[in-house]
């Protein structure tokens, strides 16, 4: 027989202890820009409020072979990662990072109004998930990745909260690594 108390009371101390690693709080996000953007920056981490950890979705297709149904996986295809960006006023005055967007914008739609090629407007976004010691658990690396919106940033002449910049992000394919550099090294010796 199940004794409900001593579940509570292990599914409460898994919540309280360094037991569970899952803390889906702490996260860091690095944007590599295009190579073409003159502002380009490789790796920069931003002061992220808020973003989406991307997962897929299967494409299904039903077929019928020798009289059975079945149903089969054809394709993969992914949501817009959406980041919400906390933006202060000398990282957007410094013009690194609101050049580094417009010219990244002007690599998918040039100002005479023509498209670009993706291999030359397409950077990479690389969402970390950190456990409690701030340890990289989990990384998705977006592959190809470009802005396909940017929402306005709202200004306020007496606030003075932090303002932020919400992108959504687009992206070809994506690739999810387990920790940094010394969880490889620990998985070749097994543990």
């Amino acid at each position: 027989m199940l004794n409900i108390n001593s579940l509570k009371y292990f599914v409460d101390y898994a919540k309280a202890s360094s037991i569970s690693r899952s803390k889906t709080n702490k996260f860091r996000v690095r944007i590599t820009s295009p190579s073409l953007v003159y502002n380009s920056m490789n790796g920069y981490e931003f002061l992220c409020e808020a973003a989406d950890f991307p997962f897929f979705t299967y494409n299904i297709v039903n077929e019928t072979y020798a009289l059975r149904k079945n149903k089969s996986v054809n394709d993969i295809d992914y949501d817009p990662v959406s980041l919400t960006f906390g933006i202060d006023s000398g990282l957007f005055n410094s013009n690194h990072a609101m050049s580094m967007f417009l010219e990244w914008a002007e690599l998918i739609r040039s100002n005479t109004g023509l498209f670009g090629y993706l291999d030359d407007y397409a950077g990479t976004v690389e969402i970390d998930l950190l456990d409690e010691y701030l340890m990289v658990y989990k990384t998705a690396t977006l592959e190809k990745a470009f802005i396909v919106n940017a929402a306005n940033i709202a200004l306020q002449l007496e606030d003075d909260s932090l303002t932020t910049i919400t992108m959504a992000f687009e992206f070809k394919d994506i690739k999810y690594d387990s920790g940094g550099a010394l969880s490889k090294i620990k998985g070749s010796f097994g543990f």
